[in-house]
């Protein structure tokens, strides 16, 4: 990271990551294994290892209810893999903790409910639940993670 930052000239207060499935628990990892990220956004996905030194780091989680590969109910999942971790609601309570964030808020709209919780330092930590949703990239969620990114630079040292 420190090399792309001297020769590229990002803004290291803005590095993010997402994905789907694979690429979601790989966002997880990176989370709980560096201190480079301002946030994550996993789709569809679970934390693999217990984050034994997580870093504060804003999270959105979204999820489907249905989805059969990685479950939200912390069941093993359908398939090849069999991937389990935690049900997705006590993954969000564990990043809640991390960020040391206060209760979260819940709203409803259609089949998504999202719970927002508020964290010092700018930071915050969201799980949006599609009910009824698959192992899928649903079609707000490039744009509810732009903003969410947008929204949550790493607070400066």
């Amino acid at each position: 990271m420190n090399d792309i930052e001297a020769n590229v000239g990002i803004d290291a207060g803005r590095v993010y990551a997402t994905g789907i499935s694979n690429g979601g628990m790989m966002s997880y990892a990176l989370a709980c294994n560096t201190g480079s990220f301002a946030a994550i956004g996993p789709d569809s996905a679970t934390q693999l290892d217990g984050c034994a030194a997580p870093h504060p780091t804003s999270v959105m989680h979204i999820h489907g209810t249905a989805d059969r590969l990685i479950r939200y109910d912390s069941e093993p999942g359908v398939g090849v893999a069999r991937i389990d971790g935690p049900p997705v609601p006590d993954l969000n309570t564990f990043w809640r903790g991390v960020d040391q964030c206060g209760a979260p808020v819940t709203v409803t709209d259609g089949a998504v409910t999202t719970w927002t919780a508020d964290c010092p330092d700018n930071r915050s930590v969201v799980l949006k639940t599609v009910d009824g949703g698959g192992h899928e990239w649903p079609p707000f969620a490039t744009a509810a993670l732009w903003q969410f990114f947008a929204a949550h630079p790493r607070p400066s040292a």
